[in-house]
């Protein structure tokens, strides 16, 4: 059971890690777009 539990919040996890760092990478991308303009 935990070690189900465990894999559980791990893959949320990742997922959420995943998602902070893609919106990360789009606001640095787009500022970067912005200064070179």
């Amino acid at each position: 059971m935990t070690i189900i539990k465990n894999i559980l919040s791990n893959s949320i996890y990742t997922y959420i890690i995943k998602l902070y760092y893609k919106t990360i990478y789009k606001t640095i991308y787009k500022s970067i777009l912005i200064k070179t303009k």
